[in-house]
């Protein structure tokens, strides 16, 4: 095989190499599926009526695990009386969004909010609170 062959092969190789390499950041919206997957990040929580707890936090992806950005989610108390805290209402550049921090009503038992996102179930996730 002449040089020159050898030469262009060799070049058409590493062309393609480079083009072949993009880079390892991950997709962006303009890449990834719809939301499929509404997952809550919770270990749950028993602490004293009245007091503030870490809330839960869930995370949307596509079917192939990316995650979404800017997801609307909606949490709710639904009892217990509590509040919450800076909660977020949109998905991250990592599809979280968090409740922020839960301040527990004043009875004690079983309290209660719910989180959800358009085109997914409502989740209802519980804390404990516990006799001051």
């Amino acid at each position: 095989m002449p040089s020159y062959q050898k030469f262009a092969g060799a070049l058409l190789l590493v062309l393609l190499l480079v083009a072949c390499g993009g880079d390892a950041t991950m997709p962006t919206n303009d890449t990834v599926g719809p939301p499929a997957n509404f997952t809550v990040i919770w270990k749950g929580a028993s602490a004293p009526a009245g007091s503030r707890v870490t809330g839960p936090s869930v995370a949307i992806t596509d079917a192939a695990g990316h995650a979404i950005r800017n997801a609307t989610v909606t949490f709710v108390i639904t009892t217990g009386g509590g509040i919450l805290i800076d909660s977020a209402d949109k998905t991250d550049a990592d599809g979280v969004a968090s409740a922020g921090t839960w301040q527990l009503g004043p009875l004690v038992g079983t309290q209660a909010m719910t989180a959800t996102s358009s085109g997914f179930p409502v989740w209802t996730i519980i804390a404990t609170a516990t006799a001051p």
